[in-house]
């Protein structure tokens, strides 16, 4: 198979998988600005949609040091601190 077809072939497979495979973005609506109401450590917290609903918010590419032991994982060192900055830059 030379690069032309290999070419043809992963746009045409692309194009196929994008026409099948259901676009998330579209069907969600703008929620506007969303209540903070807890936050568990440096990279995890919890907000309050207006329909009283809570979710659970996990932030992309941060990984902060556990703040509390919570089964197998122990309390890691900074991990008070970060879920300390989390709690002012969020609640405030």
């Amino acid at each position: 198979m030379n690069l032309s077809k290999l070419s043809h072939f992963i746009l045409i497979t692309f194009l196929l998988f994008a026409l099948v495979a259901p676009i998330e973005g579209i069907s969600q609506s703008k929620t506007g600005f969303l209540t903070v109401t807890k936050v568990s450590d440096g990279d995890t917290f919890w907000v309050t949609h207006p329909s009283g609903k809570e979710e659970k918010v996990r932030l992309i590419g941060i990984n902060s040091p556990e703040s509390r032991k919570t089964g197998n994982k122990d309390v890691e060192f900074f991990g008070k601190e970060a879920s300390a900055y989390a709690k002012q830059l969020l609640l405030t």
